[in-house]
């Protein structure tokens, strides 16, 4: 867990996403023990006791749990705004 690499993959093949998943799960699965996979817009952070993600990752390995965390989501939307309100000072 003290080891922070993050690895930048880029593939250019279009509507592939399953297949490029497939690649590169088959690829890394050995050597990896936890992945997250979003997009530059998505984001996630910790709740209830767990006051960091890298906390939560900790506890998991702990207790030797193997397996998929479910991460549910929420959309945000614009709020009926077709522009960038001005921020309030």
């Amino acid at each position: 867990m003290n080891n922070k690499r993050v690895t930048f993959l880029e593939d250019n093949r279009k509507w592939s996403q399953v297949e490029i998943y497939d690649d590169v799960f088959f690829k890394i699965k050995q050597e990896t023990h936890f992945l997250l996979v979003c997009d530059l817009d998505e984001f996630v952070y910790p709740q209830h006791t767990f006051t960091t993600i890298e906390e939560y990752l900790a506890f998991l390995k702990r207790i030797n749990f193997e397996g998929c965390i479910k991460i549910p989501w929420k959309a945000f939307g614009s709020s009926g705004h077709k522009n960038i309100p001005r921020a309030e000072s």
